[in-house]
């Protein structure tokens, strides 16, 4: 992986107390324009047994954290921050994880990124600094920060017992997934928690002088564009690229279409299910707390003297707690015929 320049020519600004609708779109577009962000995903999704940090995120979060600050963007930076050694005591109050990043990130910044350091010589301001950067220089940050924890011992070590039981080394180093000799290239990655999306980068090289030497050496640039994010996204690329004269595009489209579609609709059947369980849960209740209190005096139960019922409710309760979920649901029945019961009119 290689870093990201810091300088930029487009700053979003964003709003400081609550960022606008359309100011968090633009600066999420721009965060999809960038390498950076597909890296810290794919980091995230490879060496999440490493971490163990707990926090289970999309992209979708992770790029509202670096747009609007809120908490998980400490959270994610603190849990970095703790696989590097020595780790500081202070790292746990308040916003103090922003000092601790730029110590941590100052002698490492030439190697895991390029440009000047956004943080350097901030000597206490460090906080203030942070959040008035740009969120794509934050994403720099953050893309830096994963570059120094995969070069902590656990993770080195990690790789190396994998390679040695037989993973592939793909799964450390990603394989796109097609390209040409032009240097377009297709990368497909992620999880069932990050999400799924697929990648165009376009490779331009252009010649830059040495210095102190006449001859001059080719730069790469690097153009990347989020292509879907979504099922919808991912049905609109297939097609589009199914029918392409282009044989590598073509390749693309059965790809993605073998291997990524069935496993997308199946997240999305499943979204499904949790939402409508969540309405019906809503649901349900809204009933009750409406049965509560819209109750009439004139759907009072009759009084009944008898000990009867309340003997038998007793033995039930015993059974319920002693007995499994058979048991307990029985007495679920049991309770509904119950109420149902006493619910109908008495004769007279």
């Amino acid at each position: 992986m290689t870093g990201g320049n810091v300088q930029s020519d487009d700053v979003i600004v964003i709003s400081e107390s609550s960022p606008t609708a359309v100011e968090v779109e633009l600066a999420r577009q721009k965060l999809r324009q960038h390498g950076e962000l597909a890296s810290v995903l794919n980091f995230l999704n490879v060496f999440e047994p490493v971490m163990q940090s707990n926090i289970k995120v999309s992209a979708e979060e992770i790029e509202h954290a670096l747009i609007e600050q809120n908490k998980l963007l400490g959270q994610l930076h603190k849990a970095l921050l703790k696989g590097i050694h020595p780790v500081s005591k202070t790292l746990d109050s308040s916003d103090a994880w922003v000092i601790v990043l730029s110590k941590k990130l100052m002698m490492w910044w030439p190697w895991v990124a390029e440009g000047d350091f956004p943080l350097n010589g901030a000597k206490g301001e460090e906080i203030s600094i942070y959040k008035e950067l740009d969120p794509t220089v934050r994403l720099f940050i953050l893309k830096a920060l994963c570059e120094v924890r995969a070069d902590q011992d656990d993770i080195v070590s990690y790789i190396n017992h994998a390679i040695k039981s037989g993973t592939e080394v793909s799964t450390f180093r990603k394989d796109k997934l097609a390209g040409d000799e032009h240097g377009t290239a297709f990368w497909y990655d992620g999880n069932a928690t990050i999400g799924y999306r697929l990648y165009k980068e376009v490779l331009t090289f252009e010649s830059k002088p040495r210095v102190n030497v006449k001859d001059t050496v080719p730069a790469i640039n690097s153009q990347w564009e989020t292509l879907a994010t979504n099922l919808e996204e991912f049905y609109k690329i297939v097609d589009e690229l199914s029918s392409s004269e282009v044989k590598w595009e073509a390749v693309v489209s059965r790809t993605v279409e073998t291997n990524a579609i069935p496993i997308l609709e199946k997240l999305q059947k499943k979204k499904q299910r949790a939402l409508q369980r969540q309405k019906r849960e809503q649901i349900l209740l809204n009933g009750i707390r409406t049965a509560g209190i819209t109750r009439s005096c004139r759907n009072l139960r009759p009084v009944n003297y008898s000990f009867d019922d309340y003997d038998r409710t007793i033995k039930e309760a015993i059974i319920y707690t002693k007995g499994g979920p058979k048991m307990k649901i029985q007495w679920r029945r049991n309770q509904k015929i119950i109420g149902k019961n006493l619910e109908k009119p008495q004769e007279k």
